[in-house]
């Protein structure tokens, strides 16, 4: 079965606006949205003067669930230093503000990287790393130029209203249930996924995240509730 790991990073926003001077845009996100992976852990992003990456772990559900109340550890901040508007989607350029510990060099040049994202609504926002852990010449260079990104496999982090929602629908819990996941993640679509992951210029070290959203994906088209829902995989897997 698929490693867990954490996973991406950022969480943003809603809105997109207009300056009042003429044509620039901003990116400006007013929430966190989070990314729920197998066991249960959560990646959470918030922009607060810098990009706050925060760390949790929903390790039960009863009720209705409270992001909110939960107790968050910051795993990474980044600074935002440069964004620029494609199409329908926003370039992030970050760097990052955490020192490598025990290093000769705790804030190394290469502490540069670019995010993409798009469909941002009040629901979610999707997005995919471009490029990670580069010189600023390098990050600046991809910034000038633009990116396509029509064929790579983005990342689906909601907002607080919509887990709840997704938290309310009914759990994967019978071996009947478990089936019909894994049958789909037979399916042509599935592997349609995984062919624009391979065009992702960034992938995952153990691919924990992946999983989690094919599964995410598999349960919102089947109206079950994605949460702990790779998890109670795994467990019906291990005791076939």
């Amino acid at each position: 079965m698929i490693n867990r790991v954490v996973i991406t990073y950022l969480l943003l926003h809603t809105i997109f606006y207009t300056t009042a001077s003429a044509q620039h845009k901003e990116f400006v996100l007013d929430r966190a949205y989070s990314f729920i992976i197998a066991d249960g852990e959560i990646d959470r992003l918030i922009i607060k003067d810098s990009l706050l990456k925060l760390h949790g772990s929903l390790y039960e559900l009863k009720g209705p669930l409270n992001l909110n109340a939960k107790d968050w550890q910051v795993d990474k901040t980044k600074r935002i230093i440069k964004e620029r508007a494609q199409s329908d989607s926003w370039l992030v350029m970050t760097e990052s503000l955490d020192s490598i510990p025990m290093s000769t060099v705790p804030f190394p040049t290469n502490r540069f990287s670019i995010t993409v994202f798009r469909g941002i609504t009040k629901n979610q926002i999707e997005t995919a790393d471009v490029i990670s852990r580069v010189e600023r010449h390098v990050a600046d260079s991809i910034m000038d130029k633009g990116i396509v990104t029509d064929n790579w496999f983005f990342y689906t982090y909601y907002s607080d209203d919509r887990w709840r929602e997704l938290a309310a629908l009914p759990p994967v819990k019978t071996k009947d249930n478990a089936k019909k996941i894994m049958s789909i993640l037979k399916s042509e679509e599935v592997k349609n996924w995984l062919t624009r992951y391979e065009n992702n210029p960034v992938k995952e070290m153990y691919g924990s995240g992946i999983f989690a959203e094919i599964i995410n994906r598999i349960c919102l088209q089947i109206q079950y509730s994605p949460i702990f829902a790779s998890k109670a995989l795994q467990e019906f897997e291990q005791v076939k």
